[in-house]
């Protein structure tokens, strides 16, 4: 007798539950790469994982990442194999890849409960078949930026995602051999092959600037110039330079401080490297002499 189907508030607790401390499997996968669904990628993949964060997954290049508990061995798009600490956030995996399927330990149900995402069951489950086993299959509305539904098939024994797929749109990845709780030698989740760590030096070398530029003081500008535009046909015949700058309340240097204001220009020619500058008003009595002659020439180079 076939089981009551369950409910999708029902499902999702089942995700959250983890229904395996081991697995092993297949996933083979297909992604469109036009709207039309002519043209697509297709994938497909061996994984191997323990509980609860070692991961193996090889494709037909070899190891694409593996999880030893300490780090992470991820294939970049080269084919070199780059080594990067435990729960770095310097790459990403698509399908085939098991994580698009079973989601990852911080998300395992949160792509299905984002208001703006799939996340609303369009009638009741269905049971279907997947890799030999009994799955609950729901199809998930689609949000207004997205033209088609998902369907979303779970493993009834594990709450396991063993499907998900667009049929109008061509996508789908699914899992066609899963064996939860079984053994694996732990030589399985062990690489002793040639690594970089290219990735892992750039992205700590920017992490210590941005951490030096946290400890030190640099001056701060108490002003700073703002729409600066330029005419080389503007004045005397011979070459030529002028620019004006905008005028925004912040450029107190300034008389006015209201960006409606004129702008103020400044010429420049050569080979005389006469210099003067014109307004709508004056400077003001506020600047010293310094500042007026020399403020537009720092400008101009």
């Amino acid at each position: 007798m076939l089981k009551q189907p369950p409910s999708w508030p029902e499902m999702l607790g089942r995700m959250v539950a983890v229904g395996f401390s081991t697995a092993r499997g297949v996933i083979r996968s297909r992604e469109p790469s036009e709207p039309s669904g002519d043209e697509a990628t297709e994938g497909r993949c061996r994984f191997w994982h323990a509980a609860p964060d070692l991961w193996r997954v090889d494709d037909g290049a070899g190891i694409m990442h593996l999880h030893d508990g300490a780090w992470n061995y991820v294939r970049d798009p080269d084919g070199t194999v780059q080594r990067v600490p435990s729960g770095s956030m310097l790459w990403g995996f698509d399908v085939p890849h098991p994580w698009s399927l079973f989601g990852t330990d911080a998300d395992k149900v949160g792509r299905f409960t984002e208001r703006d995402d799939f996340c609303v069951p369009i009638g009741a489950a269905e049971a279907v078949e997947i890799a030999g086993r009994l799955c609950w299959q729901f199809t998930l509305a689609p949000p207004p930026h997205k033209p088609h539904p998902l369907q979303v098939a779970v493993d009834d024994i594990t709450g396991t995602v063993l499907r998900i797929a667009a049929p109008e749109s061509g996508f789908y990845a699914v899992a066609e051999e899963f064996e939860p709780d079984v053994d694996i030698p732990p030589a399985t989740f062990t690489y002793d092959g040639p690594f970089s760590t290219t990735w892992h030096d750039e992205f700590t070398r920017d992490q210590a600037g941005q951490e030096w530029l946290e400890r030190v003081s640099l001056p701060v500008p108490r002003w700073w110039p703002s729409g600066l535009g330029y005419s080389i046909n503007q004045g005397d015949p011979r070459p030529a330079l002028s620019a004006s700058i905008s005028r925004c309340p912040d450029m107190r240097p300034w008389p006015g401080g209201r960006e409606a204001a004129p702008p103020h220009g400044i010429g420049r020619s050569v080979p005389t490297a006469a210099m003067c500058t014109s307004g709508a008003t004056t400077l003001g009595s506020g600047l010293s002499p310094s500042t007026r002659h020399c403020r537009p020439r720092s400008w101009l180079g």
